[in-house]
């Protein structure tokens, strides 16, 4: 017998890691194919890692269980994996390997560069303060490697994914935990080695996964690609609007950008502060769901956007959604939600504040330049990066840094109705997991983007057929109109420039350096945050 007349297998294929608004696309596409009446399975053809967070590869695993809740099968097929794909496809019903594919992972691991060296031997020298003994960002420009309570956080932080991954995969792979840490340090491996160690089911090529579906299902499903691609609403239905908020990458002051280039952007507070007020006024609204993938940034930035979310919140159900990263100012702003989610691997706490600058007298002297101050008061050029700050202006810094700790405690503590004891014990610039955030009380809940909107509709009185809008919307850039690159997979490949990755990596920390104003106070994680691949 064939298959029934109009049911079929949905082939989902990812030909690059999704970045914060294609997740979300590629989360409304399972959880449509969820509802689908007509859909026996899904199969999900994995060119590229799957997420660029942990927590992304979390919620995108929620997403295929909801799937096999619903009595769909899930299949997965790649030509390799790694960590990021094994994590999300030990939630799928199968994992079929190419042939010539492996299983790249033999653990856990995270990098952090270190710029001291560097700085000095070009005759620069950092001078930052902070507050926060956990607070190790400006150690990624002042020392060569971490201090010790740095050092502690970083591991704290990785056995946390650690034991999120060993959990995951011996869920999905029916072993034992112990199993599992004893054949993942075994790694890696060629598929067929991968199929006696249980972590994959199959080994078969791609063209052939019609085949590995029908096994699944137990009947002939016609394979069709999934072409449903979620689009931001242009229209408002009836019953009432569900908005989503972008808050990513760095936080700064003024109107939002992205540098494509190096894959930076930067969320002005003024861009989501006018967002936030235009909702609010707008009736048909009636939630607003705050997405938070950020590090955080300038502190002024993030302490005008606690203010518009903790405004949002006053007027209708705002809640936050902690993605892969809503850490130091990103925390702080998303601590105003009406309720606020985050992933069990999202990134989180970090509250400190860190200030300083660099002083580039030493390369000047190499290269020959000379530059004369003319001031009113000694310290009038305090900020100035041609010469070095005094134990004085130091000491002025330290009290700058220490009154904006002090605020950002009490804001916290206002916002999550905790006491400054509490949230005290928690600071100190220490980063948790969402799940270690929970038992801070800093969050109020372990859950994901799915999690997040249902909460909204029930406060809301929202059905989940609710339309959906996101914002800010996406501007399509000079250059971009230009070319002709908007949205293109030209564009695409543009941003992602061939160069030896260490060196991109170094690009990239420094970005944050580049994008903020000079001399600003900042609430800020780690300049780089390591990716799961």
């Amino acid at each position: 017998m064939g298959a029934q007349v109009g049911r079929y297998a949905a082939n989902v294929t990812l030909d690059e890691a999704p970045d914060a608004r294609d997740h979300f696309a590629l989360l409304q596409t399972l959880w449509s194919l969820e509802k689908d009446p007509l859909v026996d399975a899904v199969a999900l053809t994995l060119r590229a890692p799957p997420g660029r967070s942990a927590a992304a590869v979390e919620e995108l695993r929620d997403a295929l269980f909801q799937l096999r809740r619903a009595g769909k099968r899930v299949v997965c097929h790649a030509d390799s994996v790694s960590v990021g794909g094994l994590y999300l496809c030990a939630a799928a019903n199968r994992l079929v390997l190419s042939p010539a594919g492996e299983v790249r992972v033999a653990g856990l691991h995270s990098e952090y560069v270190h710029l001291a060296e560097l700085l000095a031997r070009l005759g620069v020298k950092a001078e930052f303060v902070r507050a926060g003994d956990y607070k190790g960002a400006p150690e990624q420009l002042t020392q060569r490697q971490a201090s010790a309570p740095t050092r502690e956080s970083r591991i704290n932080l990785l056995q946390q994914f650690e034991i999120e991954f060993t959990t995951a995969l011996a869920l999905g792979r029916q072993m034992e935990p112990a199993a599992v840490r004893k054949r993942v340090a075994a790694g890696p491996f060629l598929a067929p080695a991968a199929l006696e160690q249980g972590f994959v089911d199959s080994v078969a090529f791609e063209d052939q996964l019609q085949d590995q579906v029908r096994q699944v299902t137990g009947r002939s499903t016609p394979l069709v690609d999934e072409l449903r691609v979620p689009t931001t609403a242009q229209t408002w239905n009836r019953q009432g609007t569900l908005a989503v908020v972008h808050v990513e990458g760095e936080l700064v002051d003024g109107t939002s950008a992205d540098f494509p280039l190096l894959g930076v952007t930067a969320t002005g507070a003024q861009t989501i502060r006018e967002t936030l007020e235009r909702l609010g006024r707008d009736r048909r609204v009636k939630a607003i769901v705050v997405r938070v993938d950020s590090p955080g940034g300038s502190s002024s930035a993030s302490d005008a956007l606690w203010r518009a979310v903790s405004l949002s919140a006053k007027r209708k159900p705002t809640v936050v959604s902690m993605g892969g990263v809503a850490a130091s100012g990103g925390y702080y702003l998303a601590s105003a939600g009406s309720r606020v989610f985050a992933n069990a691997t999202s990134v989180t706490g970090s509250i400190g504040v860190f200030y300083g600058k660099a002083d580039v007298s030493g390369l000047l002297g190499k290269v020959g330049i000379d530059v004369e101050s003319y001031k009113t008061h000694p310290s009038a050029d305090a900020d100035s990066w041609f010469r070095p700050s005094t134990e004085a202006e130091r000491a002025a810094m330290k009290r700058q840094v220490d009154g904006l700790y002090e605020l950002f405690l009490s804001r916290v503590s206002e916002a999550r109705e905790l006491s400054p004891e509490r949230v005290r014990s928690a600071a100190n610039g220490r980063v948790w997991t969402g799940r270690q955030a929970l038992a801070h009380g800093l969050i109020d809940e372990v859950g994901g983007f799915r999690q997040a909107l249902e909460y909204a509709r029930q406060q809301a009185g929202l059905s989940d057929r609710a339309t959906i809008i996101e914002l800010p919307r996406r501007e399509t850039s000079l250059l971009r109109y230009v070319f002709g690159m908007d949205q293109t997979s030209e564009w695409s490949q543009l941003s992602r420039l061939s160069m030896a990755p260490g060196v991109k990596r170094v690009l990239q920390d420094l970005a944050p350096l580049a994008i903020q104003p000079a001399n600003s106070a900042q609430c800020r994680l780690e300049l780089s945050i390591p990716e799961l691949q």
